[in-house]
């Protein structure tokens, strides 16, 4: 495996019209799972921190081959043990 494992694959997206967020998710997604199928070991999380304000990451607790989408008030209520 190569790459770089200290920086890992994030993207913001922001905006206001459903389609070209639609559309901006997808591209985002697209190269967020061709990274994770690179290094291996990650799936992508998609989280929705506002109607108008998404981010695209590869996590190691998302299952490699998998999307996994959340809400940001999701995560911080449930993402405690």
């Amino acid at each position: 495996m190569t790459g770089n494992f200290e920086t890992p694959h994030f993207q913001e997206i922001r905006g206001e019209q459903p389609l070209q967020i639609s559309e901006d998710l997808n591209g985002a997604v697209a190269t967020a799972v061709a990274h994770a199928m690179d290094i291996g070991g990650h799936g992508v999380l998609v989280t929705q921190h506002s109607p108008t304000f998404y981010t695209v990451s590869l996590s190691r607790d998302v299952p490699h081959g998998q999307i996994q989408e959340r809400r940001a008030t999701e995560s911080i209520t449930t993402g405690r043990h």
